[in-house]
């Protein structure tokens, strides 16, 4: 999965002209969106699940 969306975004990238920064900005900022929100699924939803049996008897 990573993978395949480092792969598209380095596609993103390329077919995006040097010249029109906007293309990248937004390319570069999805992938940093996407890789926070990846890290909250990876990071906080495990304790959660944790905590949700203690929590929730």
């Amino acid at each position: 999965m990573e993978n395949l969306f480092y792969y598209f975004s380095i596609l993103n990238y390329f077919q995006s002209t040097i010249h029109n920064r906007k293309n990248i900005i937004k390319c570069i900022n999805f992938y940093i969106i996407f890789y926070i929100y990846k890290h909250e699924i990876l990071f906080h939803r495990k304790p959660v699940r944790r905590n949700g049996l203690t929590v929730h008897p």
